[in-house]
């Protein structure tokens, strides 16, 4: 059986070959290590924890949340951040393409100006 981390990986891999084909190479994307998220105070069926996936490139830093019990967000959530922009939506279609549209007008003002959204000393 397949693990979420790996059907979110996978379907970004997917959606970075269909819509960001010559704009970003999935090869560039670096995916972080695999880190428990607790659960949310409250909500006992949610389980001790959910999926993570942070995953960096050219200067952007996105995160897919794996479902949970929340209405906000059943399908799951991506977030992508270069900056002080950044996109949120349920991990879903139509959040891709919008994520596609964003990734591809950030690299259109420029390389230099995303450098702030993560990387291994962000933070500090």
């Amino acid at each position: 059986m397949i693990s979420a981390r790996h059907a979110m990986l996978r379907q970004a891999q997917e959606y970075f070959h269909a819509l960001l084909l010559g704009v970003v190479r999935w090869d560039d994307v670096e995916v972080d290590k695999a880190i428990p998220v607790p659960s949310v105070r409250g909500q006992r069926d949610q389980g001790t924890m959910r999926d993570l996936v942070v995953a960096r490139f050219n200067g952007f830093k996105m995160e897919l949340a794996g479902p949970f019990e929340d209405e906000r967000w059943p399908l799951g959530r991506i977030s992508v951040v270069r900056g002080p922009w950044s996109i949120e939506g349920p991990l879903d279609a139509v959040t891709w393409q919008r994520v596609a549209e964003f990734v591809k007008e950030q690299k259109a003002k420029g390389d230099g100006d995303g450098d702030i959204a993560g990387g291994t000393d962000w933070g500090r």
